[in-house]
């Protein structure tokens, strides 16, 4: 079946199949305040691309880059040193952003050969091929040359739509669910700000003064440590992990590796540790190993009311360290935030309110989670015809 099906497909190299491909600058232009974000490499996330640990440059440097390298719908960018393969495919129609060290395959705005390529760079032939071509000994990298042989099947033209349709199908739901809990996040913050900022509900009651403002007279200022006790999560390289299907947390945005045992109960929250992303917030409706981060878990009776305050300070780094070679939060640092101290009734109704929304957005992660390993299921054995469609 497979040889029946791989008769009709052709073989091209990228840049016969790409309109284009090129790479971003190799300059290393001044960090500004303002202007354009420069992405790099290790900016291109699993399914996103980081802006939060980017830096920008001037306009006069931003049109230097894009001269040679400027980035277009449905163009694919693509990881090329240190973590290698990462693959984004931009979908926006304005792009105000440059790249450095990174591959881009244009397309001219053709998003069904875009697909295809995103894909096929996501196949089992894609990473045998980068295997086989990487450069470098302390840290790999491979050619833009290489880039441009990538060696690419291409069936008829019916096929290609149909193998990117089921694929890009599974990845619309995952998205759909994405923008559903960013709506809902979105929801359950405008209420804490509601009673915990503004103290609408609370109008009518008497205020005070405190060292943190008027609040309502019935609540009290103190420290985030009076309502929850954070702990120090405890360390796991991935080289150690035994692998398995939970998350370990440590200072990134996405979970460094999976292991197969938990060191929390769910829901739990998360404050990474270290590094760029340090004092980042993040609440998981699944058990979680703690790693280099802080955390709080079930058994916090105030975790929602806690995460929502956290996560409305995405950087706590003037809590961190100082005199350190990356910045560091630990729990101490969290526990010293000052803070609105509601009543207990208080808090207990404010947290039956948004537990249904956390709820929801938790069923949505473990419903992405199953498409996703549809998703990669299915993918091999699509592009490679053994699964005839």
């Amino acid at each position: 079946m497979e040889g029946e099906s791989m008769s009709k497909w052709k073989e091209l190299r990228a840049q016969d199949f790409c309109f284009y491909v090129t790479d971003g600058t190799h300059d290393s232009p001044k960090r500004r305040t303002k202007g354009y974000y420069l992405l790099t490499s290790k900016h291109i996330g699993k399914d996103t691309l980081d802006f939060e640990s980017a830096y920008k440059i001037s306009e006069d440097d931003y049109l230097k880059i894009i001269e040679r390298s400027k980035v277009e719908q449905y163009d694919i960018l693509y990881s090329m040193i240190g973590t290698i393969g990462n693959v984004h495919i931009v979908k926006e129609d304005k792009v105000n952003f440059a790249v450095k060290n990174m591959g881009i395959f244009k397309f001219n705005g053709d998003y069904l050969h875009s697909l295809w390529m995103y894909y096929w760079l996501k196949s089992t032939k894609a990473t045998e091929y980068i295997k086989s071509r990487l450069s470098g000994s302390t840290q790999q990298y491979i050619t833009l040359s290489s880039l441009r042989d990538f060696p690419i099947s291409i069936p008829e033209i019916d096929i290609m739509r149909l193998i990117t349709g089921i694929l890009s199908s599974l990845d619309a739901k995952i998205e759909t669910n994405n923008k559903l809990n960013e709506k809902l996040e979105e929801m359950a913050q405008a209420i804490f700000k509601s009673w915990f900022v503004d103290f609408e509900p609370f109008k009518d009651k008497p205020f005070h003064e405190t060292e943190i403002g008027y609040i309502p007279q019935i609540f009290e200022s103190g420290v985030l440590g009076d309502l929850c006790t954070f702990k120090r999560g405890k360390g796991l390289l991935s080289k150690d992990a035994i692998f398995g299907n939970v998350p370990v947390i440590a200072g990134g945005m996405k979970p460094a590796c999976y292991h197969n045992i938990a060191n929390t109960k769910a829901p739990v929250v998360t404050v990474s540790g270290s590094g760029a992303n340090a004092g980042y917030t993040q609440i998981h409706n699944v058990d979680v190993w703690a790693s280099d981060c802080s955390f709080i878990d079930s058994n916090c009776e105030n975790l929602y009311y806690v995460y929502c305050f956290l996560s409305r300070r995405p950087k706590l780094l003037r809590h961190s360290q100082t005199g350190a070679a990356q910045p560091h939060v630990k729990p101490a640092d969290i526990h010293r935030f000052q803070v609105v101290i509601p009543t207990k009734d208080v808090i207990n109704e404010f947290q039956q309110i948004v537990k249904p929304l956390f709820d929801r957005i938790g069923m949505n992660k473990k419903e992405n989670a199953r498409l996703a390993s549809l998703r990669d299921t299915l993918l091999p054995r699509l592009m490679s015809g053994e699964l005839i469609v």
